[in-house]
């Protein structure tokens, strides 16, 4: 992670379990970082968050796990 004054880059990526969207325990500090950091900025205006799948597997199957992965890391 990289903070810069009131932003933080995050460049590590989140690891999901296979075929899921929950978060592995490898990537919790990774979440626990940004979630400290979200906490001790009061005005945070925005915030983005992504989830992805690879190409194996069907495309709609796929679709849907992208979105929940991206719903796991707004619910943290």
């Amino acid at each position: 992670m990289i903070f810069t004054g009131k932003r933080i880059l995050v460049i590590e990526k989140i690891q999901f379990a296979t075929g899921s969207a929950q978060i592995l325990a490898a990537s919790m500090p990774v979440v626990d970082g940004v979630a400290t950091f979200s906490r001790s900025t009061r005005k945070s205006r925005c915030s983005r968050s992504a989830g992805h799948a690879d190409e194996r597997g069907k495309e709609s199957l796929n679709l849907l796990l992208t979105r929940s992965r991206t719903q796991s890391s707004y619910r943290l």
